[in-house]
């Protein structure tokens, strides 16, 4: 294919990038029939992970279509790869290019969300003084850090600052939230305190990084990782 496109320009090189720029056509064009039939992103799970919402019947679809195939583990089970090495780093590449730190932030809005509606109606509108006196030693520092920091933002901003306690609240604040209120959660979230805990720890150590645009401080492997676990607990949260 090279040679036949560098004919003209007698170039390997003009031949090369005619040929890639085809075949990227190509992958673009079989990405956005697949997003119409809502199978991208169940492909993106299935061969770069993580797995968080996989459906059976469109894997086995697209391992049918054969644009991934099984490969068998050491553990004796299987994982999915795309059908070339090409086409997987190309996979590999959209996994990354989804602006994180918008995805986050919706995430962390979400969270917000949640915390404040669920912990309302089981604590009542005193919720945080509640939380406060229950959890003093896990919870009582933090809640009082988001108090000075929402005191100074509003004495520097007025009334442009936000007035809501958990907006001046990081990833793990949140989830100390949730794992000591973990009877209100757990039909929300499913899982368990281990599952969620291994998750937030991810999010709030790439926070930092991805929130003052240092993403190459992160791994790529971190990244998409992240991005999963985001799009889980939206998941959740959404559901």
């Amino acid at each position: 294919m090279i040679l036949c496109y560098g004919w003209e320009n007698r170039s390997v090189a003009a031949g090369f990038e005619a040929a890639l720029s085809g075949i990227l056509d190509h992958y673009r064009h079989l990405r956005d029939l697949l997003e119409e039939d809502k199978l991208f992103d169940q492909l993106l799970q299935a061969t770069v992970e993580p797995h968080w919402s996989l459906r059976l019947e469109d894997v086995e679809r697209l391992a049918q279509y054969g644009i991934m195939r099984r490969i068998s583990t050491s553990e004796g089970g299987h994982s999915f790869r795309a059908w070339s090495r090409h086409f997987q780093s190309f996979l590999e590449k959209c996994a990354r290019e989804k602006p994180l730190w918008e995805l986050w932030r919706e995430t962390e809005t979400g969270l917000r969300n949640l915390i404040e509606s669920v912990c309302a109606e089981k604590l009542g509108p005193n919720w945080q003084n509640v939380l406060k006196k229950r959890h003093e030693k896990a919870l009582g520092e933090n809640l009082n850090k988001c108090e000075l920091l929402m005191a100074k933002e509003q004495k520097n901003f007025g009334v442009s600052a936000s007035d809501r306690l958990l907006d001046y609240a990081y990833p793990m604040d949140l989830w100390a939230i949730i794992s000591k209120e973990w009877q209100h959660f757990r039909g929300i979230l499913g899982r368990d305190t281990g599952y969620w805990n291994e998750r937030f720890t991810l999010l709030s150590k790439v926070r930092n990084p991805i929130a003052h645009i240092r993403e190459g401080s992160i791994s790529a492997h971190e990244l998409t990782t992240a991005q999963g676990y985001c799009e889980e607990l939206l998941a959740c949260i959404d559901e």
